[in-house]
């Protein structure tokens, strides 16, 4: 089956890899999740559950709130971006 995407507005957190080396991502839509892997193999995994993907949002949100007070990216780290195409 074919899971559409919405390009939605996003809220977006960098974190240094040193403190949080994750080499994937986890995408939640209505009742889909997506798993991908970056690191030595790429794939990806749908799992449709609306069980999974309501637990998953409550992860996220119990993260995204954890994550408000560690110190991420200077806004001039930000900046390198579109011209590196990495953060450094």
């Amino acid at each position: 089956a074919e899971v559409k995407l919405a390009k939605l507005p996003v809220d977006v957190k960098l974190l240094h890899e040193e403190d949080f080396p994750i080499h994937g991502e986890i995408t939640v839509r209505e009742d889909t999740l997506l798993l991908l892997s970056f690191k030595l193999e790429t794939f990806v995994t749908i799992i449709r559950s609306k069980t999974l993907a309501n637990t998953f949002r409550s992860l996220f949100e119990l993260a995204w709130k954890g994550a408000q007070d560690h110190p991420g990216f200077t806004k001039e780290e930000r900046m390198l971006w579109p011209q590196t195409g990495r953060i450094v």
